[in-house]
């Protein structure tokens, strides 16, 4: 099987739909930004390479709901998150279509990330998961993570995720370049991925938290969305005379490092 065309155009109705949603805000919104968070809903809804339409809006609704859910919360203040038990608090129709495993997994992401360990990742595989499944719920949670995050700073509700999910099937296409190694998930280890992945970064810049989401690329590619509009993008990142934002390199540096340690980042 080939792997599926990354959509590039949002579907019709969602780029108005979120153009008229961040025109509440107070301050002006690029358009590229709305252009690419339309984008992303669009593909939110269509079957990814290990989970279909449904199942990811599923988790994109998991990954909201675990920042107010009280286990989560429990789990985050016992000395051990396996110690403590009970119902996370997620829709209830994201229960009947996805595995407990991921609905635990995507939880600690968003609130414990800290603790997550390579075995509690490995115990999908006991329930017939792959590692491509987590790795995919991933980037659903960083991503709309990150959109909520976004709205929230500008003082408006969340995008509604209520959409229908489009028909089909996963691809199940593993990159033929990934590997395990001391990492908790297989990466795409060389510098130049095999095609049709070799878009995926520069051999230049290329370091191991960018290859973190490799072992499912439109994983990557969906957060590079993101990225490319929002953030320095990572082709001018060690370009210090480069800046095209409104804050001074400097002053980005400094609110970078201030959120890293702030969300005791391993970087």
């Amino acid at each position: 099987m080939s792997a599926p065309k990354v959509l590039m155009t949002p579907d019709e109705g969602l780029y108005e739909a979120v153009k008229t949603h961040l025109s509440a805000c107070e301050v002006s919104v690029d358009e590229k930004i709305t252009e690419a968070h339309a984008i992303w809903l669009s593909r939110l809804r269509r079957p990814g390479t290990w989970w279909t339409g449904a199942e990811r809006i599923a988790i994109a609704k998991t990954a909201r709901a675990a920042r107010d859910c009280p286990l989560c919360a429990a789990k985050k203040e016992a000395l051990s998150p396996n110690s403590v038990t009970g119902e996370y608090a997620v829709p209830d129709d994201v229960k009947a279509i996805l595995p407990h495993e991921i609905i635990e997994l995507v939880c600690r992401a968003v609130t414990d990330v800290n603790r997550m360990t390579k075995s509690a990742i490995a115990a999908i595989e006991k329930v017939g998961l792959d590692h491509g499944h987590y790795v995919e719920a991933l980037g659903l949670t960083v991503v709309t993570r990150n959109l909520d995050t976004f709205c929230r700073g500008l003082g408006l509700p969340f995008y509604d995720l209520s959409f229908d999910p489009v028909d089909g099937e996963p691809s199940r296409i593993k990159p033929v370049d990934a590997a395990m190694g001391e990492e908790f998930v297989p990466m795409i280890r060389s510098a130049v991925p095999e095609p049709p992945n070799d878009d995926l970064w520069d051999p230049k810049t290329v370091g191991n938290v960018y290859r973190a989401l490799s072992y499912v690329p439109n994983a990557h590619r969906d957060t590079r969305l993101l990225a490319k509009v929002q953030y320095v993008d990572i082709d001018h990142l060690l370009d210090f005379k480069s800046n095209s934002r409104a804050l001074a390199r400097v002053q980005s540096e400094y609110v970078a490092s201030r959120v890293s340690a702030i969300n005791e980042c391993f970087y």
